[in-house]
Order: structure tokens, then C-alpha cells, then sequence
């Protein structure tokens, strides 16, 4: 019986999966669209290491999600599903020289809502992130969002 209940959720796992694939901006910027072409009007231009969630695919075009939950297409060669990035999802985020508050705020202090970070580690709900030309800082979890990649089973 055991055996019957890991085959059937193996079978469902394989044949019923939907993904959700976490992509980084690559590049200094990217342009995403209202459609899956050039021809489209730019929605909103945003910075490297900008985290988006795959939604589907249309020949060379991503459909994705962003922070706040809005559709935009990006070309496929601007994004990365290698390496980890995350943005700020609040309006400011103390930055800190360690993974807590009791760390006295980085060489860069604070950034503003839709900044975006490199996460280079993690500890005790704060991300370790590069923030450039001014070093390392912590930033905790509770003030970014960054797209995962994560599979969902359908029965």
C-alpha cells in the first residue's frame, strides 16, 4: 500500500507539475514590455540583479512577475536563472554590517523601495548582499522579495 501512495504522488509529481522559475536581470538594465516583442510599449525599465518570476514563455520572450505582482515581458537574454538577487519591497531597509539589528547600518546605510541586490548568503533571517562599489551589508528577509524557484503538484 505504502509502495501504491509513493507511485501515485511520483506519477503526479512527473506528469502534473507547474513551475514558477526565479530570474535575475543580468545586465545594467532591462526594458520590460507590455507584450512579447520590441514593438510593445516599455511598462517599466529596472536595474541589475531586479528578481522576476517566470510566468510562461513565447518563442524568445519571458512573461514574468515582479515584486508587486504586475505581468511584463522580458527578452530571454536579459535574465539569468543562475545566481540569486532580491529587491526592496518597503518603502526604505536599514542596511547593516551584520545579520541583525544590533549591527551598526552599513557604509551604505539605507535603500529605497525597488533596489535591487546580489544575495551572496544567508543567516538567522538576514541576507548577506553586495551592494556594489560601497562592500557588503545585511538586509533583513522581512524588507525584500526575491522569486523562487519552486514546483507546485497538481493532483
Amino acid at each position: 500500500m505504502i509502495r501504491f501512495v509513493f507511485v501515485l504522488l511520483f506519477l503526479s509529481a512527473t506528469m502534473c507539475p507547474s513551475f514558477a522559475l526565479g530570474l535575475c536581470v543580468k545586465g545594467n538594465k532591462a526594458n520590460l514590455r507590455e507584450g512579447p516583442g520590441s514593438r510593445f510599449a516599455i511598462s517599466w525599465t529596472v536595474q541589475q540583479h531586479m528578481p522576476l518570476e517566470e510566468v510562461k514563455r513565447q518563442g524568445s520572450w519571458i512573461q514574468v512577475k515582479d515584486v508587486d505582482g504586475a505581468k511584463h515581458w522580458v527578452y530571454r537574454t536579459l535574465v539569468t536563472s543562475s545566481g540569486q538577487c532580491l529587491v526592496v519591497k518597503t518603502r526604505i531597509a536599514n542596511l547593516r554590517q551584520g545579520p541583525g539589528t544590533k549591527y551598526p547600518l552599513a557604509k551604505l546605510k539605507n535603500a529605497g523601495r525597488y533596489f535591487a541586490f546580489k544575495k551572496l548568503d544567508s543567516e538567522n533571517g538576514w541576507y548577506k548582499i553586495d551592494t556594489g562599489g560601497l562592500g557588503v551589508a545585511w538586509v533583513s528577509e522581512k524588507l525584500v522579495w526575491r522569486a523562487f524557484r519552486v514546483q507546485k503538484i497538481g493532483f
